[in-house]
């Protein structure tokens, strides 16, 4: 029998009395509770010789003459994953204007009317956009166009678009407009279609739901949404649109109703997303808000009703969950460590302003706090992105260093939130037990392990997820 020491590792209990165990390699293994106690006690000899197999391979236990050397090879995992958070931008989201013909309740910028004048981004600026953008980006890059509703700026999104082919031309861009579909006309959509860009689209769900969270003074926002998506699906197949669902209190007790209001739009994906607590949202948060287990009862029913159905439905917000703990992606922003500030996305707003998230852009519409911008269109990009105040933000998002995220199971498969906790608690750090986003995440890991171990059916379904790449 080999002379065994463990390493460090992170654990917890999970359901039908197994446990997970996990290390700064970004691995996990499932144990049952007599492997998991025989680890613990280093009764190694005693571990199933399959678990005790994947054990060392995963850099749980090492021979003890080779420990120092697992322990560099654990480093040199953890600091591979780090680099890889620490690429560059490939998200550029520009606000064109901050009007909206919607009302929604749940609004997290705090949107003006759309006769208002003032809160249009001037197409003078577009040249200093793009120079940041050459600036900060490699060669694959997502530009999306954010409100208000952009399609009231529409003129803009054309020149810039124009503009960006000429001065971006290295590049593979991909543009995303994120609409209500308001404004929408078969004049935009043609030069949507023509130009191959994608749409974004607010749907919550039944009309019930959907017009009490997104009400317009103009139209009845659900037949508006629903009749402009079949609209494109039937004339426009050359338009890839996507919809995503922000839950409210009402969306709680109606999962079912949720999913098939998206089959009956024709569409087998998903993207369902907790309230979040900035802008106009922190004033309705009594009327619209829940708790995190509120939340999650809601979730685990959507997802075991999308298991029973026969169509291959595709939760995106679960995809994410398990893209970052298989194969330790860090594409998805929420779940970046350092924070995703910059690193993952910038945000310039209408007025000129440079953020380093679009969470940053919608609290500082609430507190005004200045410290949340980056810069300014028209500073050199150079100059721009160094800031003493910006670097000490990220240097503390670091989750491995935090309190109460240093000894989670599931640290090395989530990120930090700082501006989410800046938010809500006035620290960049918070005190996690505390923390929505938190509880959220420790929840969403929680059910999406026990599903994918203890459950035979959602395993097949996570799989398929997963191999189908989206």
């Amino acid at each position: 029998m080999t002379n065994y020491t463990h390493l460090p590792f992170n654990f917890k209990g999970l359901q039908d009395d197994k446990y997970l165990v996990s290390n700064l390699a970004g691995q996990h293994q499932h144990l049952s509770k007599l492997d998991f106690d025989n680890l613990i006690h280093s009764k190694y000899n005693q571990i199933e010789q399959k678990s005790l197999d994947s054990l060392e391979s995963k850099h749980f236990i090492a021979p003890k003459n080779e420990a120092k050397m697992r322990e560099s090879i654990i480093a040199s995992k953890l600091a591979l994953r780090i680099q890889n958070s620490l690429k560059r931008p490939t998200l550029f989201m520009v606000v064109p204007t901050l009007r909206c013909d919607h009302d929604c309740h749940y609004c997290q910028v705090s949107r003006v009317t759309e006769n208002k004048k003032g809160y249009d981004l001037e197409e003078k600026h577009i040249n200093g956009i793009l120079e940041h953008i050459e600036f900060l980006s490699d060669k694959h890059i997502k530009i999306e166009f954010q409100g208000g509703e952009p399609l009231l700026n529409f003129n803009f999104i054309k020149n810039f678009f124009d503009t960006a082919k000429i001065k971006l031309a290295g590049k593979h861009i991909e543009f995303v407009i994120a609409t209500a579909l308001g404004p929408i006309n078969n004049e935009m959509l043609e030069w949507i279609e023509l130009n191959n860009i994608h749409l974004s689209v607010s749907f919550d769900g039944p009309e019930f739901i959907h017009s009490n969270n997104r009400p317009s003074k103009k139209f009845n926002s659900y037949e508006n949404t629903v009749s402009n998506v079949h609209l494109i699906k039937k004339y426009f197949k050359g338009i890839d649109i996507s919809l995503l669902s922000t839950i409210t209190k009402q969306s709680l007790q109606h999962p079912q109703k949720i999913v098939d209001s998206y089959l009956e739009l024709g569409t087998k994906n998903l993207f369902i997303r907790p309230l979040s607590p900035y802008g106009f949202a922190t004033d309705t948060w009594g009327i619209l808000g829940y708790s995190a287990n509120e939340f999650m009862d809601f979730y685990k029913e959507l997802i075991n009703y999308i298991q029973e159905l026969p169509e291959n439905i595709i939760e995106h917000s679960a995809l994410f969950h398990l893209n970052r703990i298989f194969s330790q992606s860090t594409s998805y922003v929420d779940l970046k460590s350092p924070a995703g500030i910059v690193f993952g996305a910038i945000c310039f707003d209408y007025n000129g302003n440079i953020f380093g998230s679009d969470e940053s852009r919608m609290l500082w519409t609430s507190t005004k706090a200045d410290e949340l911008i980056i810069g300014h269109i028209a500073d050199e990009p150079k100059n721009t992105y160094t800031k003493p105040n910006l670097i000490a933000l990220l240097r503390d998002t670091f989750v491995e260093v935090n309190p109460g995220c240093n000894d989670c199971v599931y640290s090395q498969f989530c990120g930090a939130d700082p501006v989410h906790h800046l938010a809500t608690q006035g620290d960049l750090i918070g005190h996690k037990a505390r923390s929505f986003f938190c509880q959220i995440e420790t929840q969403m890991f929680d059910f999406i392990f026990n599903e994918y171990y203890l459950n035979n059916q959602n395993r097949k379904m996570f799989d398929g997820w997963l191999s189908n790449g989206s």
